[in-house]
Formats: structure tokens, sequence, C-alpha cells
């Protein structure tokens, strides 16, 4: 998997449910930390049975834990990236 192969732009799917941010502003986002982190977070969910395939782009990703859908997203002007879980998911802090 070579993230900054993947098609740009964004994933037209929006997902709707508890949302965090790792927030590099103060400071300023790495270059490929995020691409990391997309490799990383797919190779970890290929270990779960029920997995939906990922969908990756250069700027975001939609993966799954089992049936729990996520997404992350890199906002590269405020250097930070989003984490949306599924509103469908159980067990999630809220």
């Amino acid at each position: 998997l070579v993230p900054s192969l993947c098609p740009r732009g964004s994933i037209e799917d929006e997902l709707s449910g508890p949302t965090c941010y790792l927030d590099f502003s103060a400071f300023f986002l790495p270059i490929g930390v995020f691409q990391r982190l997309i490799a990383l977070v797919a190779d970890h969910s290929s270990r779960f049975e029920d997995s939906g395939a990922p969908v990756l782009r250069q700027d975001s990703a939609l993966l799954s834990f089992g049936f729990t859908d996520f997404r992350l997203d890199v906002l590269e002007r405020e250097d930070k990236i989003r984490i949306t879980i599924s509103e469908e998911a159980d067990d999630v802090a809220r």
C-alpha cells in the first residue's frame, strides 16, 4: 500500500457521528504523517474478518474495524487530522 499513489481528492460519502481531531496547529502537521497513519490503519483493519474494503484517497480514507465504519480526513490548511466514527457504531464514547 502506497497512499501517495492513491487518487487525489476527498471521498464524497460523508460519515456522521462522533468526531475527534489530531491537532498539530501549535506547530505543523509533518509531511507524510497522514499517509503513514492510513497505511497502519488499513493494515490493522484487514485483520478483522468483517471489515469492508478500504476506500483510500490522498486526503481521506473510509475504513472499518469489523462492522464499525470510520473516516479519516487530513485538513492540511488547519494542520489537523479529523477522525469520524459512524453513529451506528457500538461502544463509542460520545
